[in-house]
């Protein structure tokens, strides 16, 4: 806490003991402002969705957010065909959270206003009690819907799997073992890039999986 001490009008005696602040013949006022919470960080890949027909006209968003909760900084682009813009038309966010962490992110889209409120979770990876809306433009919301927050992990990795004929589960008929990289970091549209390599294998039933 930050204690301040304003218009002290007339000389006084002022003594600090056991924590306790004494002011003798002083004219004014304390003032005090709390402790900022610690930042927390939500980089990563994240999206934004609604089931409400408030935001049938960009019921998906997704894209790359970065920094903290003292400065949020972002590209977003729609994640639906059906939308009021392209997939490919990028839009920028900026925004920060309050002591509560409550988020409120804000940006131009359409030639409206997209407004995002949600609360942070304590590891950064998901917003609850989430809803976003767009003022003026094509996109514009009669009124803010509701909507989830999520990041995605980063799926660089190694995996492997089988695929099985629908008349069988227990024979499999093609094995598949991949390795891949992701992105540390969205493109200018927000977008993470994947590489890696794939290798499967035919099971022909008899004998080991034909490459």
């Amino acid at each position: 806490m930050r204690i301040s001490l304003l218009s002290c009008a007339k000389a006084g005696v002022c003594a600090l003991a056991s924590s306790a602040l004494l002011l003798a013949g002083c004219s004014g006022s304390l003032t005090s402002s709390p402790t900022s919470a610690t930042a927390v960080a939500v980089a990563g890949n994240w999206q934004i969705a609604s089931s409400s027909t408030l935001a049938a006209r960009l019921p998906a968003l997704s894209g790359t957010l970065a920094g903290s909760t003292a400065s949020i900084h972002g590209i977003l682009h729609s994640d639906s065909t059906t939308s009021c813009v392209a997939p490919a038309a990028s839009f920028a966010v900026t925004g920060a959270a309050d002591t509560n962490n409550l988020v409120t992110l804000s940006g131009p889209v359409a030639g409206g206003t997209l407004t995002l409120t949600g609360t942070l979770a304590p590891d950064g990876k998901s917003m609850s009690g989430v809803n976003y809306k767009v003022s003026g433009g094509s996109c514009a919301f009669a009124q803010p819907a509701n909507a989830t927050a999520v990041q995605y992990a980063d799926i660089s990795g190694s995996y492997n799997g089988s695929f099985y004929d629908p008349s069988s589960s227990t024979t499999p008929m093609l094995s598949m073992t991949a390795q891949l990289t992701q992105s540390p970091a969205g493109d200018t549209n927000g977008n993470f890039s994947l590489s890696g390599s794939v290798t499967t294998m035919l099971d022909t039933g008899s004998g080991p999986p034909v490459p």
